[in-house]
């Protein structure tokens, strides 16, 4: 038998694992040993602890033991139990009984005769019946009682909160979600605003009550505002199978927008949840919301897309499984049947057809006005609300609400997106007429897919000859084509086939000016080596791009052979077609002419546009590049207003009008809005570019204009829209070649998640991150990923895998850094740091598991620490003093009170070398302890009169640390 300190020991270390089956079964454990022992206190504290665990880890249906055994200890044996055991089991009432009336296999007597012993005990405790109305209007909706429940919702109403309410974001749900089920919208909207303005919630709000007025506000025109609420509690939700009927909403809600590729990938994350479930009404509930979103892709044309996750079968919830492998419109009638049978057998509990009616109803509601032409369906953004929410005093809006609304309409409509219209081409003529009809049209996705997925197609459709063509718009046209393929071919060639074209002389010229405009710090001396270097490549730059003017006669060629770099230009007269040649020596030109723009060098930039300016002046095909090209050295010379109109009226010019030419056009009239500070003009250009690129399939290009809207709406702080575009732009390009690219995005995604509170993905991304970073051989930034992984684990209290990571981190330290003083000192300080992680523990008991660990740790950090030499950055009694710092603490969290005291004065003492504020903090510590810990007065008043020594000068007057030490007076004159 285990005695009490046993059982006491086992239930501090289940703190340690995270909520799931593992703690759930160590807290059982103690439970039994409770039992067989009769150890009263403990078998009451470990019940609850239980009852939490299986709250919190998905099991509600196992709660129901456990919170049986202690209802009926305070009405049995209430001698045993306190007014804080009543009030906790107050509060499972609520749990218990939805829990029951969610399960259909409960008959309605054993609910009611429930429902009725909660309110018996409520009134017994002299408790307020808010709480036991609320849960009985949520019981009576699932038991198909509607009437019942706005009986019960308008009790609600009319009585006063108390302890045992939910938090004020929840306490609204039930009615927010009864309002939803008869389509009262406008009184959802009114009831769901204030509570998702409240502050003072769980952790659950505003997320929830955000999902349960997705409906109301797309069916009343509030489009904007409902994607917000969408974007914001779909990422806090999407990892909790808690939230499983949740995600149903937002299945139904993307179902119903048609926002098709966002479906599929919320389908794919969250699918295999249904394996994970144990709660049959959450089960019936998602997968009504997923037959909706399956059903819309199969209407949209995506019926024959495969699932790609598997969800295998989970029998005590009625889900037969999902394979893989299965198509959208195979899987459809499976989802549908099982959130039917599910209804049915509440139905059949219930003696009505209610739930059945219910899921039938979400099968069958309408889309939403504006379905399928959602813009915000890739690289989303939060656009202002056209149609104004309610108002209500002291209650913030959404932040789409609060938008100002553009003055006058975009002159370029937001682009929409849709994989499945690929045009397809028999013959030139056709190809032709397409890109005549569409020609000023270039946002379509039709467009940008056209120059990508067909472009070999085009390439075999082309004649050998263009001698009998005589159309001018057939000319024009294919001219177009001939452009954009070329110039895919050249930046290939740069991008993606640089090294393997390194010994051609304009490639290799190329290369050497991307070398230059990313190595060198523009701040420093590397302006200066740039000029240099621009200098001595002048000539032989301007030799290669004249190359590109008419040297000889020559008979018009074959189309194809415009791709070999053997074609020569023609002479004396404007040509429609260019080869290959000519656009790698014009995109040279632009290359060193942006190079020369980024150090001022004007005289080598108006040279440069000068010869730019005459080979497009023979080749139609170039003007509108040329002009690009002008714009943005206009807009890199401070004329912004002048840049941005330069590159608009590029993008009108009536020649060939291709995919790269609005790319480009768009990001200068994003630099242009950014000189001028608009930054959300910016971020609405950078996002129609990546739009495009991403239609296009260009994936480097989409990389790179990913992570550039990324940081600009991160530092408009749209951290959430900037999380979601990387998180889409990443998911694009994982096949793509180029890692470092990845890398980059990767760690700003770490960095926008770290801000938006979303650990469990930060350590996910930052894992991948260190990964990609160390087959990159950049141990630098893999070293300071790990500290991120780390940070976040410690907040979700892993502590032992926090630990862990900063093991891994100071093993690549000490193996890839270069040995220097500094990392001398970075490893002692990564030593420390593990030392602290090693016992943040939820109780001292479990932390001193850890504590001879921790010190030894310490004590391989001062040695290191004894071997770096003072000069004018460093001092080794500071640094030491900063490591009794943490000795201290990491006493302190193992309750060794006394000696963390003692070591935080004496850490004061070393500090103040350097730092009065650090020594004063180390002293608050100190007092603290003494005053709180150990009761201490004397200690504690000469650790103040130490403070009150070393902060006596008048600059001192008003720092922050005086209201803990003034409060710390305040207790001693008490003691």
């Amino acid at each position: 038998m285990r005695d009490e300190i046993e059982i006491e020991n086992k239930l501090e270390e289940a703190t340690g694992f995270p909520w799931g089956p593992a703690r759930s079964a160590a807290i059982a454990e103690a439970v039994t040993w409770a039992d067989e022992g009769e150890y009263t206190k403990l078998q009451i504290r470990g019940r609850i602890d239980l009852i939490n665990a299986y709250l919190r880890g998905g099991q509600d249906e196992r709660m129901i033991a456990p919170f049986v055994w202690l209802l009926n200890l305070t009405e049995q044996h209430p001698e045993d139990s306190d007014d804080d055991v009543r009030e906790m089991v107050r509060w499972f009432f609520k749990t218990a009984v939805t829990t029951l009336a969610n399960n259909p296999s409960v008959s309605l007597q054993q609910i009611d005769r429930l429902l009725e012993q909660m309110h018996t005990y409520y009134l017994a405790d002299g408790a307020s019946l808010h709480a036991y109305y609320r849960v009985h209007a949520q019981v009576d909706m699932i038991c198909g009682r509607m009437e019942s429940a706005e009986e019960y919702l308008n009790l609600w109403r009319s009585s006063t909160r108390d302890e045992n309410s939910d938090c004020l974001g929840c306490d609204p749900l039930q009615e927010i979600i009864f309002f939803d089920w008869n389509e009262q919208w406008d009184e959802t909207i009114a009831s769901g605003l204030p509570s998702i303005a409240e502050t003072d919630t769980c952790e659950a709000q505003p997320f929830r009550t955000q999902t349960a007025v997705l409906d109301a506000l797309s069916r009343t025109g509030r489009a904007a505002s409902a994607w917000e609420c969408h974007l914001s509690s779909w990422r806090a939700m999407r990892s909790d199978v808690d939230d499983l009927v949740h995600m149903g909403r937002h299945l139904t809600y993307l179902g119903r927008l048609e926002a098709t590729n966002r479906s599929l990938r919320a389908i794919r994350e969250v699918l295999p949840f249904l394996s994970e479930t144990s709660i049959i009404v959450d089960t019936m509930w998602f997968t009504a919301g997923l037959t909706v979103a399956l059903e819309s892709l199969a209407q949209t044309g995506h019926g024959d897309e495969k699932l790609g996750v598997r969800a295998s079968a989970n029998e005590p919830v009625g889900f037969p499984g999902l394979e893989s492998t299965l198509t959208v419109a195979e899987a459809l009638p499976i989802v549908r049947d099982t959130a039917l049978t599910i209804a049915k057998q509440f139905d059949e509990r219930n003696g009505n057809d209610s739930i059945s009616k219910r899921v039938n109803a979400i099968f069958d509601a309408p889309h939403y006005p504006d379905a399928g032409k959602n813009s915000s369906e890739i690289f989303s953004f939060i656009e202002a609300e056209k149609n104004p929410l309610p108002k209500m005093e002291g209650i913030p809006q959404l932040v789409s609400a609060s938008l100002p609304l553009p003055e006058d309409a975009p002159d370029y409509p937001l682009p929409t997106y849709n994989r499945q219209q690929v045009p397809h081409f028999d013959s030139v003529s056709e190809l032709v007429a397409f890109e005549i009809k569409h020609r000023q049209d270039h946002r379509i996705p039709e467009y940008a897919t056209f120059y990508k997925q067909l472009e070999d197609k085009i390439i075999s459709l082309m004649p050998d000859s263009y001698d009998d063509i005589t159309d001018p718009e057939e000319l024009y046209s294919l001219a177009s084509v001939n452009y954009g393929l070329l110039q895919r071919e050249v930046a290939k060639d740069l991008y993606e086939r640089g090294a393997e074209n390194a010994d051609d002389p304009v490639m290799k010229v190329r290369l050497e000016i991307e070398a230059h405009d990313t190595a060198f710090d523009m701040e420093t001396e590397g302006k200066y080596a740039i000029l240099e270097w621009l200098q001595e490549v002048h000539d032989q730059v301007f030799s290669l791009a004249r190359e590109a003017l008419p040297v000889a006669e020559q008979p018009k060629r074959g189309l194809r052979s415009l791709f070999s770099r053997s074609a020569e230009p023609r002479k004396d007269e404007t040509d429609p077609f260019i080869s290959l040649q000519v656009a790698e020596r014009f995109y040279l030109l632009m290359s060193y002419q942006k190079l020369a723009s980024s150090v001022n060098d004007y005289e080598k930039v108006d040279e440069a546009l000068a010869l730019e300016k005459e080979i497009a002046s023979r080749y139609p095909v170039l003007e509108s590049t040329y002009q690009l090209s002008a714009a943005r050295d206009l807009l890199s010379r401070g004329k912004v207003y002048d840049g941005a109109i330069a590159a608009d009226q590029a993008m009108h010019l009536e020649t060939p009008d291709n995919l790269g030419h609005q790319i480009q056009g768009r990001l200068m009239l994003a630099k242009a809005s950014e000189d001028v500070h608009d930054n959300r003009e910016a971020s609405v250009q950078i996002r129609e570019a990546l739009t495009l690129a991403s239609n296009a399939g260009l994936r480097m290009i989409q990389g790179s204009l990913g992570l550039y809207l990324a940081r600009m709406l991160a530092a408009q702080d749209r951290d959430l829209e900037a999380a979601e575009v990387l998180e889409e732009v990443l998911e694009e390009i994982q096949t793509l070649g180029h890692v470092r690219l990845i890398a980059v995005l990767r760690h700003y995604l770490v960095g926008c998640l770290d801000t938006l509170g979303e650990h469990d993905r930060v350590v996910q991304e930052a894992r991948k991150a260190v990964k990609t970073m160390v087959g990159l051989g950049d141990y630098d930034a893999a070293i300071r990923m790990l500290m991120t992984a780390a940070e976040a684990l410690q907040r979700l209290e892993r502590s032992d895998e926090a630990a862990e990571t900063l093991r891994e981190r100071e093993e690549m330290m000490a193996e890839h850094v270069e040995d220097s003083e500094v990392k001398t000192l970075n490893l002692a300080r990564a030593k420390r740091r593990r030392a602290r992680t090693l016992v943040m523990r939820v109780t001292p008991r479990v932390a001193e598991q850890y504590l001879d660990e921790a010190l030894s740790l310490l004590d391989d950090a001062d040695a290191l620490v004894r071997t770096v030499k003072d000069d004018s950055t460093f001092s080794q009694q500071y640094e030491l003093g900063d490591s009794m710092d943490d000795r201290a603490y990491v006493l302190w969290r193992c309750d060794r009170n006394g000696e963390a005291a003692e070591l935080f004065q004496q850490a004061a003492e070393n500090y103040l070398i350097r730092d009065r504020e650090e020594a004063v903090r180390a002293l608050v510590y100190a007092a603290n302890i003494y005053v709180n810990e150990l009761r201490d007065a004397v200690s504690a008043r000469a650790a103040i009169a130490r403070i009150e020594e070393i902060f006596a000068h008048p600059r001192w007057k008003n720092h922050a640390a005086w209201e803990t030490v003034n409060g710390l007076k305040e207790q001693l004159e008490e003691m």
